[in-house]
């Protein structure tokens, strides 16, 4: 048997995703035994006494990437930190994600478009970028929005992309709590598909 180890730091969401994309990798070959360890940083010593002969998933982490380093075995990186990883990287299209954002807030017209949380990581950044760039070449204006003052500062009626779909489900809430509506005010649009964090919003968010 070819025994891969396959490590998450999350298995919701993006990590789910990964996980069963790599399961159904793995259940064509029938040599194949995987062990997941979640989460990986605290199973490093259990992972490496298993022998792994192969290594796939979410290998971000500098500690868990320097000590994955060492054991000179072949490494797969799923990560979205794009910016911290020795291995080779399979990951989303983050500029794409943002394009994508673009072009569904477009279609709803008079609206004043804004990013949020681009400063928060490297892939949230690229998909700032790509909102952006979508915007400017569709001739529409938009901002990145720093900062707690978002609320008080963007004029209405808006369209924000939230980088992540966890800041979309607190930027919902806090605009509840403002007496905004959401979407007729204030219209969000999340990303990773993480469906718990959408379904918690109210009313449920969409995401990229």
């Amino acid at each position: 048997m070819v025994r891969i180890a396959v490590v998450l730091q999350h298995a919701s969401g993006y990590g789910a995703h990964a996980a069963l994309g790599i399961r159904r990798f793995a259940h064509e070959r029938a040599s194949w035994e995987l062990r997941v360890w979640e989460p990986a940083l605290d199973h490093v010593e259990e992972i490496a006494r298993w022998r792994p002969q192969g290594i796939v998933g979410h290998l971000g982490d500098r500690a868990l990437a320097r000590r994955i380093a060492t054991w000179k075995l072949p490494a797969v990186n799923v990560s979205l930190r794009v910016d911290r990883s020795p291995f080779p990287l399979v990951t989303v299209d983050n500029r794409a994600v943002g394009a994508a954002a673009a072009r569904h807030v477009l279609e709803l017209k008079g609206r004043r478009y804004a990013v949020i949380g681009g400063e928060a990581a490297p892939y949230a950044r690229l998909r700032e970028e790509g909102f952006l760039d979508t915007l400017r070449r569709a001739r529409a204006s938009g901002e990145a929005i720093r900062g707690d003052g978002w609320l008080k500062s963007i004029r209405k009626p808006a369209a924000l992309f939230a980088c992540r779909d966890l800041l979309g489900y607190h930027l919902a809430r806090r605009c509840s709590e403002a007496g905004l509506l959401v979407p007729g005010e204030v219209a969000i649009l999340a990303a990773e598909n993480e469906e718990e964090a959408g379904l918690l919003a109210r009313p449920p968010l969409s995401t990229v």
